[in-house]
């Protein structure tokens, strides 16, 4: 390891990177679609304006929509393994909370019971 590293960085973190990309290309897509706008506004001319609208105004909506989308799906994905890891974590400690418990009980069950000789006697 690096001494000169002294904490979390979140360029270290996968997972914040993506989510940050997916948000730029959304803030990509409005972007586009406040350019078919201006464009659209400065045209008097209907057929003029098609172009705009055409080009970027629905290009910006289907750009807003899919990084809205894989957004999403990123930030449930990442939820999903932060809850497994919670899950496999509490597992463990309870297994080893079991084991710790029959080693407890089996030293217990040992000392209750009398030895074999002392049994065949009475």
């Amino acid at each position: 390891m690096n001494g000169r590293r002294r904490g979390w960085s979140a360029a270290e973190d996968g997972g914040l990177r993506a989510a940050v990309v997916l948000g730029g290309v959304c803030v990509f897509g409005l972007v586009l679609i406040g350019l078919a706008w201006r464009g659209v506004a400065r045209e008097l001319y209907v057929p003029l304006q098609t172009p705009f609208l055409v080009s970027a105004g629905i290009g910006g909506l289907a750009i807003v929509g899919a990084g809205a989308v894989l957004l999403a799906v990123h930030l449930e994905r990442r939820d999903a393994a932060a809850q497994r890891a919670r899950m496999e974590k509490a597992v463990s400690g309870f297994a080893d909370l079991a084991g710790e418990l029959s080693v407890t009980l089996a030293g217990r069950s040992e000392r209750a019971t009398p030895p074999a000789r002392a049994r065949r006697r009475r």
